[in-house]
């Protein structure tokens, strides 16, 4: 985004809670990416960029090629699990992972109905011929988006963000940057 807004930004990699906690302090400018709950707000002291997206996230169900499920049967399905932070995205009951090759093992074994998370993070899996028992559906697409800070004057932090933001993805920059179509990341395919 420096060179599409002629600008030098120091980029500092920290863990995810703390940048929250530094961007909403205003020790950080901004916090990038959130996968943005829409009608959940943003967490406490900050704000969503909503001029811009940086992608769509594809959510998939994963779950057994005998008993496969789909955004209209997952609902009532009786064990799903997501990634930490992700569990307030559903409305029905979910329980955390932190361990998402092994919640794909309970899948396979049938201790664990379904997996919903984004799709970036199984599909690489998948290429693993233990997984072929695995069926894939879209769950939901969800914006990810930037966040600044709420309580600083981040008026040229957004103008920088929409600008270079749009910029990266007119030129398709972004699309190299992640390695995927940003705005329609979602395939229908099967393991």
């Amino acid at each position: 985004m420096d060179r599409a807004t002629h600008s030098s930004t120091k980029i500092l990699i920290r863990p995810f809670a703390r940048s929250l906690k530094e961007t909403a302090d205003g020790h950080a400018d901004f916090h990038i990416p959130l996968i943005q709950n829409e009608g959940t707000p943003a967490p406490e002291g900050l704000a969503y960029v909503m001029e811009v997206k940086i992608g769509i996230v594809p959510f998939v169900i994963y779950s057994r090629k005998l008993a496969p499920l789909d955004v209209k049967t997952v609902i009532s399905a009786k064990n799903v699990e997501t990634e930490p932070g992700h569990e307030s995205f559903f409305p029905f009951l979910v329980t955390a992972t932190h361990c998402v090759p092994c919640s794909l093992d309970k899948v396979l074994l049938g201790r664990t109905d379904a997996l919903i998370v984004p799709a970036t993070i199984v599909d690489p899996l998948l290429g693993n011929a233990k997984y072929k028992g695995i069926h894939r559906a879209l769950y939901k697409m969800y914006p990810a988006r930037a966040l600044v800070p709420i309580h600083a004057d981040s008026t040229a932090t957004r103008r920088y963000l929409i600008d270079g933001l749009r910029r990266i993805q007119e030129t398709g920059e972004m699309s190299k940057i992640t390695g995927h179509d940003i705005l329609n990341p979602y395939t229908d395919w099967q393991p």
